[in-house]
């Protein structure tokens, strides 16, 4: 196998067969026509889009296009186009909601910055519709957060679960309150922090240097594009590579057509990574937007920061650029923190519960993200495990 330019000593990138879906991504990402593809494969990529909630992003750019069009760029356009007006129905019902929240926030004078898709969708894309969303993610201070709920409420949202254990869990080591709407059809989570591998300095440094702008109408706070593109990497990581394709088309966009006001500059994405420790998380986005697409905009970060990872973090990067295997949240963090990056709120998670007679022991410190213990239906647990975990508040 050719040896990539920019690979380590020592390291042979494979060259990964890309499915038909990815290879007419990779073609509208670098604002070219699909390749020739046959009937059947066609109708797999159709499908392949609109399983990762891309097909109205695909149809969006393949559709500003000028024309003359292709017969194949046809076809697909008028394949995409039901999933893109059934995204746009979502989209509209999102909007009502987003715009709600921030005029209630905004009433009772408190200061939010919403991000993710709920950002993305209004500033960086085409339409709104062609960034999918599937809940809204908004971020207050941690000293607003109750004043926040209590604005909220009046509006009509709710806790997702009244237990009281868990209404403390999403307070106290949790990172957002989850909330539901009057028809349960919406979820919006309210951010107080962030990532636990993010550190509190850096949570801090974004609110400061966040600038105020405007949201559907209504006033928001805005951070820098450099911090959005941290904060979407290591989002990418906690969702892992598999079905994360919207995520990587967000740092793609971000880098290619976004408006220039969004694009990060590379210079100080490197600086601000290695102030927060976040090299590992940039590496691997860009290991994965090159496994998938061929898309190198990140590759200048990644031989810079390349040369900054410590072991584990190093053979992590390795296993992915020689196998394109798909990587856990389990697997990044763990190999962040056996090189020495320990994440800035210890033992907020659980890994696994085992029960001796008359006591139960817990496992602490994987990720929020862990299957073994599904907080929302805490509720079911037995008092046991619930005077176990109360205990350790």
């Amino acid at each position: 196998m050719p040896r990539s330019e920019h690979a380590r000593p020592g390291i042979r990138r494979a060259a990964f067969p890309r499915p038909p879906a990815d290879r007419i991504l990779a073609a509208v990402l670098d604002g070219a026509d699909p390749p020739p593809l046959d009937p059947p494969a066609l109708r797999a990529a159709v499908q392949s889009l609109i399983q990762e909630n891309l097909a109205a992003y695909v149809h969006a750019r393949l559709f500003a296009s000028s024309p003359p069009r292709s017969t194949q760029v046809e076809r697909l356009l008028e394949s995409l186009r039901p999933a893109r007006l059934e995204a746009a129905k979502r989209s509209l019902y999102l909007q009502v909601q987003l715009k709600k929240s921030l005029a209630t926030l905004g009433k009772a004078g408190i200061a939010v910055m919403p991000f993710k898709g709920a950002e993305l969708a209004h500033l960086a894309y085409p339409a709104p519709e062609t960034r999918h969303c599937i809940d809204l993610d908004l971020w207050v201070e941690p000293s607003r957060i109750e004043a926040a709920l209590a604005a909220l409420a009046a509006d009509g949202w709710r806790e997702e679960n009244l237990d009281p254990l868990v209404r403390a869990f999403h307070r106290e080591r949790d990172y957002h309150v989850p909330l539901v709407d009057e028809r349960k059809k919406l979820l919006l989570e309210l951010h107080h922090r962030l990532y636990p591998d993010l550190p509190a300095r850096a949570q801090r440094e974004i609110w400061q240097h966040a600038s105020p702008g405007e949201l559907l109408g209504e006033p928001v706070q805005v951070p820098r594009a450099t911090d959005r593109f941290i904060l979407l990497c290591l989002h990418l990581a906690t969702t892992g590579l598999k079905g994360a394709g919207k995520w990587l088309v967000d740092l793609a966009h971000l880098l290619t057509v976004a408006p220039p006001a969004l694009r990060p500059n590379l210079d100080e994405l490197i600086e601000r990574a290695r102030a927060w420790g976040q090299e590992v998380f940039l590496v691997v986005a860009s290991c994965a937007l090159k496994i998938r697409w061929n898309f190198a905009g990140l590759e200048p970060v990644e031989r810079a920061l390349g040369a900054d990872l410590r072991g584990a973090e190093r053979r992590l990067v390795h296993k992915l650029a020689r196998r394109g295997a798909d990587l856990s949240w389990r697997e990044v963090v763990a190999a962040r923190r056996l090189a020495g990056r320990e994440a800035s709120i210890p033992g907020r998670v659980f890994s696994s519960i085992w029960c001796h007679p008359g006591r139960v022991c817990l496992d602490l410190g994987v990720s929020s993200n862990s299957p073994w213990l599904p907080w929302h239906r805490l509720r079911h647990a037995s008092r046991r495990v619930k005077l176990a975990l109360a205990s350790l508040r």
